[in-house]
């Protein structure tokens, strides 16, 4: 995998805080979907690759609770 093939897409709230990260990057290796998993604050966890639509579907359902 090439650095141009990497993804990372974040969404931060208002204090800079990470509310979720999506990626690529080639380590965690021992998640089932790998290289795709996202972070979570400290957590990470296997996802499967994520469309754009994906992930604003996922910000706005987080800004709206």
């Amino acid at each position: 995998m090439s650095l141009k093939e990497i993804i990372h897409i974040i969404c931060n709230d208002s204090n800079s805080k990470l509310l979720v990260r999506w990626d690529n990057a080639p380590h965690h290796k021992n998640l089932s979907t790998y290289p795709f998993h996202k972070h979570l604050g400290p957590k990470i966890e296997a996802t499967n690759e994520i469309s754009l639509s994906d992930v604003l579907v996922s910000i706005e359902k987080t800004i709206s609770n």
